[in-house]
């Protein structure tokens, strides 16, 4: 292998953007593939040759500094070493206003553009170490910044593969349901700190160093020049304006891709994990994508769960590469295209959409019964009434292990099934449905689906949030959970706990409120997409 670093490509507006290229041994050319992160390219993890990890995981891939390894220790390395050793070329680069490349970071470079990917594409293809076949491929950061370059259709781009990233920037990432997606948001703009600082230009002899010193100075004066304006030195304003818009509005609009998605000309592979908050980001990319795709979607949080390995997404990587890249006829383009890791058994169900049409309404209702315990039931109980109450100064706690949501459910108005008398398995977006009397004000509703197994624990199978505006009417209140694919045991029961809140998870609402919710009419349900595998 050979590297060749911080080369500096322009863009169509004269700002130039570093990247480092790894090149496999021999004469070439070869084809290429790209990772764009706004994490830094010269993170210890995006460096080859690096550690092959144990598991391809999927989520955020490079980190800026030592305070970012510790905040995201849990997180391993992109790992581009299999790519090199199949023969392709591998270029990571920075986006622009971050790590070393020059101009201002404004939030994935949205405004204006986005162009820089189609530049740094077009120019990869014109290398002589390369053929022309290029390819992108990121997680977290890096797949938005893929998205952003796939949806311009660069001539040269061939193959994508994306994971875990936003496409409706409000609803996937920002506000799932109208809420503030609170510890992450708040925890990632800490995080670009570093990434958007002024770096160390390194040795003064060291290849670079004048273009680094140069983006170093640069960044400095414009610390200075914040201050001295009486702002703070360091420019999140992107954050703090995203924070301040709660309503999709025109602001939001620029930043979904949604109506983009057609434009995409590249075969793509999405790939991406259940209970990481850009579930519906990957879905969206998946069912909006209108050339050759596939899905695969695996059980975790902010990497893929134990009981299924590394769930051959690193393979299917390479394969997906080689099928486009190189032309070589492996098929992958022929199997099913979506897989569902489901959570639970770790067993594998694949079917030909997303959601799955196969899947049919499964209706658990929602009980209040005559020794008062609340119940998921397979027809509607009796009349009844429960008093939601929103404290902000007694949030409900979101679980830290999303093996036992006790914690969650003792704030909560938890309903439970019996226990199931055959396996359950259910893919889709679940859908529930409650009657409220009138409203006085709003309120937030934070919903958790899970396994309860036999010694109590209750295993996390889904999450969903909703901001319920006040109305003067009664109302049917209609909430969509985030995607799911799992299976539940004989034995096991099914429980829904409602909440106010689920901090830090989500942000509290401050003002108190009180939904009164209403049972036995027969539309208060649980409607799960069930597959009978």
């Amino acid at each position: 292998m050979r590297s060749i670093t911080d080369v500096l490509i322009p863009m169509r507006d004269g700002i130039r953007i570093p990247v480092d290229i790894y090149l496999p041994d021999g004469d070439g050319p070869f084809p290429t593939v790209l990772i764009r992160t706004p994490y830094i390219k010269s993170a210890p993890d995006l460096q080859p040759p690096a550690p092959r990890p144990q598991a391809m995981m999927l989520n955020p891939e490079g980190r800026s500094n030592a305070v970012m390894l510790r905040l995201m220790n849990a997180l391993p390395a992109m790992n581009v070493l299999p790519l090199i050793d199949e023969g392709y070329a591998v270029v990571v680069g920075d986006s622009r206003g971050t790590g070393y490349a020059e101009g201002i970071y404004d939030y994935y470079n949205v405004d204006g553009g986005p162009l820089d990917g189609y530049d740094t594409i077009e120019w990869l293809a014109m290398q002589d170490w390369s053929d022309g076949n290029i390819g992108l491929w990121g997680i977290s950061g890096s797949g938005v910044l893929a998205l952003a370059a796939a949806v311009t259709a660069p001539p040269h781009l061939k193959a994508v593969v994306a994971s875990a990233h936003a496409v409706d920037f409000y609803h996937d990432q920002w506000f799932p349901g109208g809420v503030y997606r609170f510890e992450d948001r708040v925890r990632w703009a800490l995080v670009m700190q570093g990434p958007i600082a002024p770096l160390d230009p390194g040795h003064p002899k060291a290849k670079g160093y004048e273009d680094k010193r140069q983006v170093f100075a640069t960044r400095y004066a414009r610390f200075y020049e914040r201050m001295r304006d009486g702002e703070s030195m360091l420019d999140l304003d992107w954050a703090t304006e995203s924070t301040q818009h709660d309503e999709f509005d025109e602001y939001w609009e620029k930043f979904d891709f949604t109506e983009r998605l057609g434009n995409i000309t590249a075969p793509t592979l999405a790939t991406g994990v259940f209970f990481d908050h850009f579930i519906g980001g990957t879905t969206r990319m998946f069912t909006g994508v209108g050339v050759t795709k596939r899905l695969v979607l695996v059980p975790g949080m902010l990497d893929i769960a134990g009981e299924v390995g590394i769930a051959g997404v690193d393979e299917l990587l390479v394969r997906w590469f080689d099928r486009f890249l190189k032309g070589v006829d492996n098929q992958v383009d022929q199997e099913a295209p979506v897989r569902l890791h489901l959570t639970g058994s770790g067993a594998v169900v694949e079917s030909q959409s997303w959601p799955p049409a196969e899947a049919e309404p499964w209706a658990l209702h929602l009980a209040v019964s005559a020794d008062n315990s609340l119940d998921l039931l397979a027809e509607s109980g009796p009349v009844g009434a429960l008093e939601l109450v929103h404290d902000p100064a007694s949030p409900n706690p979101s679980p830290v292990d999303t093996a036992d949501q006790r914690a969650f459910d003792s704030g909560a108005l938890v309903f439970t099934s019996e226990p199931l008398d055959e396996r359950v398995v259910v893919a889709g977006e679940p859908l529930l449905t409650l009657s409220a009397s009138p409203l006085a004000a709003d309120i937030d509703l934070a919903v958790r689906l899970s396994d309860v197994q036999p010694d109590g624990a209750s295993q996390l199978l889904g999450t969903g949030q909703l901001r319920v505006r006040a109305d003067a009417n009664a109302r049917v209140i209609e909430l969509r959970l985030q995607p799911v694919a799992f299976d539940v045991a004989p034995g096991h029961r099914i429980r829904l706990a409602i909440a106010t809140s689920d901090f830090p998870f989500l942000a509290i609402r401050p003002d108190a409120s009180t939904l009164n919710l209403q049972f036995g009419s027969g539309a208060e349900v649980l409607s799960l997409p069930r597959i009978h595998a």
